[in-house]
């Protein structure tokens, strides 16, 4: 586990964190015995167990310990303690020029080119070690402001860097930042010190302009930009102009043989380029902002000042571009023949990129920190699926850290809806556990804590179990909230900032009705479809509808699921009012009534279904059994055998067997509840996982963070498909977006925070209980389209 600030370390004492990256953690830290101030970066566990991660680690190190330049980040330490690698770097304590360029803008060509003359001095200081970037930009180069005025720049980032003779780069990997990127290493030419050379034009480009030289709606659109496109240049209003827009036409050509020869070559350029600007020493009008201290690789993210986006009725994540990539966009636009004039460069070029960089393709890189080609569990391919420990972790005093992701369970007791506490139980616990496995969330484990709705779901019995899960500092609350149950949590949780995921809400009125309610399931438009089908399937001429007068949920979906039927042309026989409803739980009269009508089809809307399904099934009527909703996996041992057919209309498809097993062996390793829905189970665990990458998106825990930032890891942003936590939030760190494709939730959600579409299943069952097909006529439905005035 990382460590906490005011932590010993190894020998450090542990301070403030002051970034993130693709690799771990940084910290502000002193090494006790001499009393040094360092920048202590620690790798995650999942990281550090990677044995190509501890690789490229341990690289890193060598390779910065054997340089030696005053504008290269100075190695200090390098090692592992509790389990976890680290390295302890020169602390620069005036951030990153990518930071400077966000608040600032561009700057003077005098500063312009002083900077880059030093990138320049240290990165000639690698090559000639023998030792090539590949992946120089702007976040990559440190500032510190000296006390003549003046602005020093140190490298840093070695973490891909490579010796020229290094084995361990992945074979047909293009590692680096596409707006860096020369245009022979789109075409898979392997790195040299020549495209070290075009990312320093590309550099001076945009410490001149604020914006990378290529911006386009699309990566692809910006490889063929780097490919075909003229080399920009500035309005020329003079010699200056001239002389830098030549030595971008240097820098930045197409043909490696016209760049410069080396680093060396390109230092006299710029000092005789900068003859004519008034550098070296030159500095902006506007002072050098103060920044978080900072001596961190690729992507590592200073976590002060953040700014957090507020989330709105319909709310937009948003948050600082990453790593400094001006202008990039995720936009797919165009992408189709993109990949095909791309593909015919390649050919022609007799170059070999592979088909990570055609779009399309889930490997293609979109620009993140980290390649994606390095970010690790690419082999995570079956949703909810890890191998990994089963844990639990409460939020009570104690258990857990101030600032951890603390989710919330909301666990109803009555109606219908009691028999949905145990998936959910289970499936929140579960997640938490997955997380907590994989390093938990910013350096923290993720806590559990659940509450139960009171013994009927009224107002006030939803009213105190919101405002206890309120009072205990929830960050994000998950569980059944059905029209009852949101009527009375909703505004109470909206007031406090907490986001409320939903799940089996299916409930149309529900959309929308607040910025902090997401649902993840799709709405009763869908549900009714399905059951139209299955009432179609079944060619029932008669049904009946089994309900308690009691439970307006049931009363519900008995009218909208009767008129779906006698839609489809179904005559409904009993059931049809209010007054034929049951109005006790033993079903004597009830089952007698349902006997009497004749009805083929019988639709069980009670909880649990046995119970009437025991008062039934000695009739032996051999008419259809319908079971709608939660408990459609409880025990029907023997049923089949008094009935033509017994099936389930499932909210959701069918988890797959893997995670199914997974649930029973987390609730039998940790005494929890026994499984009855596991389609609820696993809306839950995708519920939290998607809480829990919105908080590693925003790079904060609080309510309003996570739901900033929900919509965009269900994929409103696009992003690269991921099925379990770790994998995902190893996306996340290393500056990739994300679309979460978990158990239950394979949609983005949109803006109404609902689930895009839903799916719902139907299940037969044979006389053992056991499911008989797989899911049939598995139903994709989409949300419905509002009623026009």
């Amino acid at each position: 586990m990382l460590p906490r600030p005011g932590a010993e370390f190894g020998s450090y004492d542990v301070g403030e964190r002051i970034g993130r990256g693709g690799m771990g953690v940084v910290y502000r830290a002193v090494h006790r015995d001499l009393q040094r101030e360092v920048a202590l970066k620690v790798l995650s566990e999942q990281f550090s167990a990677d044995a190509d991660y501890r690789a490229r680690f341990l690289s890193e190190a060598r390779t910065l310990a054997r340089l030696e330049s005053p504008f290269v980040v100075t190695i200090h330490d390098a090692g592992e303690r509790d389990s976890s690698l680290f390295l302890a770097m020169q602390l620069i304590p005036d951030g990153d020029l990518s930071a400077w360029l966000r608040q600032y803008g561009a700057m003077p060509p005098a500063m312009a080119l002083d900077l880059l003359r030093q990138v320049t001095s240290g990165l000639q200081a690698a090559h000639e070690a023998g030792v090539l970037h590949r992946d120089i930009k702007a976040s990559n180069v440190l500032l510190r402001r000296l006390g003549d005025g003046g602005v020093r720049a140190y490298l840093c980032d070695f973490g891909i860097a490579q010796t020229e003779d290094a084995g361990h780069t992945r074979t047909g990997g293009v590692v680096g930042t596409w707006a860096y990127l020369a245009p022979e290493r789109h075409r898979g030419v392997p790195a040299s010190v020549g495209t070290d050379l075009y990312a320093l034009g590309c550099l001076l480009w945009v410490m001149l302009t604020g914006r990378t030289p290529y911006e386009a709606g699309s990566e692809m659109e910006v490889a063929l930009a780097h490919m075909n496109a003229p080399v920009p240049q500035l309005p020329e209003h003079g010699p200056l102009e001239r002389a830098i827009n030549d030595l971008l036409r240097q820098l930045m050509a197409k043909d490696p043989a016209q760049r410069p020869e080396s680093a060396r070559a390109l230092l006299a350029m710029i000092d005789r380029v900068a003859r004519g600007a008034g550098a070296p020493g030159a500095v902006p009008a506007r002072p050098v902002p103060s920044l978080p201290s900072s001596a961190v690789a690729s992507g590592d993210r200073p976590t002060q000042g953040r700014r957090r986006a507020d989330p709105a009725p319909a709310p937009g994540p948003a948050r600082a571009d990453r790593g400094g990539r001006a202008g990039r966009a995720s936009s797919g636009r165009g992408r189709w023949w993109l990949a095909a004039g791309l593909a015919g460069v390649v050919v022609v070029a007799g170059g070999i990129v592979g088909v990570r960089l055609l779009a399309g393709d889930d490997r293609a890189d979109d620009g993140g920190d980290v390649p994606l080609a390095d970010v690790p569990f690419a082999d995570d391919d079956q949703a909810g699926v890890v191998d990994a420990d089963y844990t639990v972790t409460p939020c009570g005093e104690g258990g857990a850290a101030a600032d951890a992701l603390r989710v919330g369970g909301l666990l109803p007791l009555a109606s219908n809806d009691a028999t949905y506490r145990g998936p959910t139980t289970a499936g929140l616990g579960l997640a938490v556990s997955d997380i907590n496995a994989a390093g938990g969330v910013l350096g923290q484990p993720v806590c559990q804590s659940v509450e139960e709705a009171g013994d009927a779901l009224d107002l006030e019995s939803g009213e105190d179990s919101a405002a206890t899960l309120i009072d205990e500092g929830m960050s994000v609350v998950v569980g059944p909230t059905r029209s009852e149950v949101a009527e009375a949590v909703v505004p109470e949780f909206r007031d406090a900032e907490v986001p409320l995921v939903a799940v089996g809400a299916t409930d149309s009125e529900l959309s929308g009705i607040s910025p902090y309610f997401f649902r993840t399931i799709g709405d009763t438009t869908a549900y009714d479809a399905a059951f139209a089908r299955l009432a179609q399937e079944n060619t029932a001429d008669t049904i009946a509808f089994v309900a308690q007068r009691g439970a307006p949920d049931q009363i519900e979906d008995r009218d909208r699921l009767r008129e779906a039927a006698e839609a489809a042309g179904s005559e409904c026989v009993y059931g049809c009012t209010d007054t034929e409803l049951a109005v006790d739980s033993d079903f004597a009269d009830d089952a007698a009534a349902v006997v009497a009508s004749g009805a083929e089809t019988v639709v069980v809307l009670t909880e649990p279904t046995s119970l009437f399904m025991d008062a039934y099934a000695p009739a032996k009527t051999g008419a259809n059994v319908v079971t709608i909703g939660g408990s459609f996996q409880l025990a029907v041992e023997g049923y089949p055998a008094f009935f033509g057919t017994v099936s389930a209309l499932v909210n959701g498809a069918r988890p797959n067997e893997a995670f199914v097993q997974r649930l029973d062996d987390w609730s039998a390793a940790t005494d929890g509840p026994d499984l009855t829905i596991s389609t609820l189970a696993a809306e839950t665990y995708d519920g939290v996982v998607l809480a829990a990458l919105a908080a590693v998106r925003g790079e904060a825990t609080d309510g309003a963070t996570v739901a900033a930032n929900l919509r965009a890891v269900a994929g409103s942003e696009g992003g690269t498909e991921c099925v379990t936590f770790r994998r995902c939030a190893a996306l996340l760190e290393g500056g990739h977006e994300v679309s979460y494709r978990g158990v239950a939730v394979d949609a983005p959600i949109d803006a109404d925070h609902d689930l895009e579409s839903g799916r719902f299943s139907v299940l037969g069952y044979d006389e053992s209980g056991e499911i008989i097909t797989e899911p049939v006529d598995e139903i994709v439905g989409a949300k419905a389209e509002p009623d026009q005035d």
